[in-house]
């Protein structure tokens, strides 16, 4: 893919996202607030912000084992998956929290999660007690790396080697897309989640649209802060990340998770309603052939 084509293709996407964002945000900030009156686009994401603020913050955890409880109440019955959670006093292990860190390798469909058994509240500093950390955010994270996402996929097939050095950017895609199955297939799936998953779909884009700006044209990164704070709803610890992220990998690596969701989306336009829109068969159809380079992902429906 050439960098001029994915530049325009994330300029473009990124409107067209924030507005579908704003027609799923806007009845829930009606709930609460009168008519915004409208004087430019900033108006427009303002009520974004404030519906995904108030999401964030209403939904706080106070420490990890949400993570335990939203996989038992909400995946579990539907996955078969048999997960372990492990709970250390004495750990502060967060990669199960990023979602860039993908350390789950199922064994016979056995999978551990470590996470630190600390309170969130007493145990971080003012910058990390973000209300990024929130129970609608840990039902999409459960959904991108054990069932229907990361987990759920490296176990298809195992004995195949292409599943063991799966191609990337279609693992990211997939992951991403694991959300939109669970909000299509789950009936605990709500709004809410709808709302954090298109955030998260936009932060995709911002950071293939930052990969470019930063290592091809030079934005400095206080321009780049101030982007992600006005146009992707980043803020605190999460904008941090994105940035130090940036700081720290080579280019490319940022718009994988954008160019792996956006060409699955591409063949679910083509072939989901050869399905009748189940989107777990079609899932799976893609899988076939474990996780293999995108422009193969074609030939499950060939």
């Amino acid at each position: 893919i050439s960098i001029s084509e994915l530049y325009d293709k994330v300029k473009k996407e990124i409107k067209s996202e924030q507005v579908k964002l704003f027609n799923n945000c806007l009845p829930t900030f009606l709930k609460d607030n009168d008519e915004p009156i409208w004087v430019d686009y900033e108006d427009t994401l303002n009520v974004i912000q404030s519906v995904i603020y108030d999401i964030q913050n209403n939904y706080r955890i106070e420490d990890f084992k949400y993570v335990a409880d939203s996989y038992n109440s909400i995946f579990k019955s539907e996955s078969d998956l048999d997960v372990e959670f492990n709970f250390y006093n004495i750990s502060y292990d967060f990669l199960y929290i990023d979602e860039d860190i993908d350390l789950i390798t199922p064994i016979n469909k056995m999978v551990y999660i470590n996470l630190p058994a600390i309170d969130i509240n007493s145990s971080f500093n003012f910058k990390i007690k973000s209300h990024y950390f929130n129970k609608i955010q840990i039902d999409l994270l459960n959904a991108f790396k054990i069932y229907p996402g990361s987990a759920y996929i490296r176990s298809l097939k195992s004995d195949k080697i292409i599943n063991q050095l799966p191609n990337k950017t279609t693992l990211k895609g997939l992951q991403r897309y694991a959300e939109r199955i669970f909000i299509k297939t789950n009936k605990n799936a709500n709004v809410k989640h709808q709302i954090l998953h298109q955030k998260n779909v936009i932060k995709d884009i911002c950071r293939c649209l930052i990969d470019i700006e930063h290592n091809i044209n030079s934005m400095p990164y206080k321009e780049i802060e101030e982007y992600l704070t006005y146009n992707c709803f980043l803020e605190g610890l999460e904008l941090d990340q994105e940035i130090l992220k940036l700081k720290n990998n080579y280019f490319g690596l940022l718009s994988m998770n954008f160019i792996g969701y956006y060409k699955i989306l591409e063949l679910e336009n083509l072939y989901i309603e050869d399905f009748d829109k189940d989107y777990f068969q079609f899932y799976n159809t893609m899988l076939e052939n474990g996780i293999v380079d995108l422009e193969n992902l074609h030939i499950p429906f060939n």
